[in-house]
């Protein structure tokens, strides 16, 4: 029960923080350009989260093998966006 409170409460905060990161962006910029800060935003707020959580269950070696995959996906899913 309280892996789902913190992924829950720990979405809000990404969301949260994703919205506030991608504001001025959309302000300055493009309406699309705010869109894509967000979802990056969004996407290195889960890695952070879901490697945190793995490392409070099972340990740090875990986290840090689960934070550098995650880095990776993340890194050639937003390549597109980046580039």
């Amino acid at each position: 029960m309280d892996i789902l409170l913190t992924l829950f409460f720990g979405w809000q905060i990404v969301k949260a923080f994703a919205d506030v990161v991608a504001w001025p962006v959309a302000k300055k910029q493009v309406e699309a350009a705010g869109k894509a800060v967000s979802n990056l935003m969004k996407l290195l707020g889960i890695g952070a989260l879901v490697a945190a959580l793995a490392g409070a269950v099972s340990g740090g070696p875990a986290a840090a093998t689960l934070g550098g995959f995650i880095g990776l996906v993340i890194g050639f899913a937003t390549q597109q966006v980046l580039g």
